[in-house]
C-alpha cells in the first residue's frame, strides 16, 4: 500500500519532470542547430530499445526483489509480536539463522535490480556522448554557414551546455519510467491479494 500511495505518485512526478527536460534540450538543440533533427532519428531510435530492454529487465528483478522482501517484513513482525516466546524457549539462533536466509534471498534480487540500472546507465553515458558530440559537431559545422556571427556564437554554447546535461536526464527519464512501471507491481499484489 506505501508503494501505491507514496511511490507511484512521486515517481509519476518525477518522470514527467525528467522527460520535460530531455524534450527541453532536444528542442533547444534542434532550434540552434536544426541538422540535429537528422541525428536524433536513430539516438531516438537506440534510446528506446535500450529503455524497452531495461524495463523488462527491471519490472521482473523489482517483482523479485518485492516478492523477496515480503517474508523478510513479515518474520520481523512475527518477531517483534513473539519476542518473550523465543526469548523463553531460547529459539534466537534459529530465528538469526532463518532471517540470514530470507536477507540473502532479498539482497540477491537487489544486486541484480542495482546491476541492471548499472548497465543502463552506461549504455545511456555513451547515448549522451553521441548527443553531446552531434551538437558540437554541427554547431562548428554550422558556424560557417552563418558567417561568423556573435549571435550564434552564443547560441551554440547554449546548445552545447544542454547538451552536457542531457545525459542525466536521460539516464533519469529511463529509470523513472522503468520505476512507474515496476511500482505498478504493488497494485498487481494488492489486486491478488483482494482477489
Amino acid at each position: 500500500m506505501y508503494t501505491v500511495d507514496e511511490q507511484l505518485v512521486a515517481t509519476m512526478m518525477a518522470y514527467l519532470s525528467t522527460m520535460a527536460t530531455v524534450v527541453g534540450v532536444i528542442v533547444v538543440i534542434s532550434s540552434v542547430t536544426p541538422l540535429f533533427t537528422f541525428c536524433l532519428i536513430p539516438v531516438l531510435a537506440f534510446y528506446a530499445l535500450q529503455q524497452s530492454f531495461f524495463t523488462k529487465s527491471y519490472r521482473e528483478l523489482k517483482r523479485l526483489d518485492s516478492v523477496a522482501r515480503s517474508p523478510l517484513y513479515g518474520l520481523l513482525g512475527e518477531t517483534l509480536d513473539g519476542i518473550a516466546t523465543i526469548r523463553a524457549f531460547s529459539t534466537q539462533p534459529a530465528l538469526m539463522k532463518k532471517l540470514a536466509d530470507f536477507l540473502d534471498r532479498q539482497q540477491n534480487a537487489y544486486f541484480l535490480t542495482f546491476a541492471a540500472q548499472c548497465w543502463l546507465a552506461v549504455r545511456l553515458e555513451v547515448l549522451g556522448i553521441v548527443i553531446i558530440a552531434f551538437a558540437c559537431l554541427l554547431a562548428v559545422y554550422q558556424h560557417e554557414s552563418m558567417g561568423g556571427d556573435e549571435g550564434f556564437a552564443g547560441l551554440a554554447g547554449l546548445s552545447v551546455s544542454f547538451a552536457l546535461s542531457v545525459t542525466q536526464a536521460l539516464n533519469w527519464t529511463v529509470r523513472m519510467g522503468s520505476d512507474l512501471e515496476a511500482n505498478m507491481i504493488a497494485v498487481e499484489r494488492i489486486e491478488s491479494i483482494a482477489g
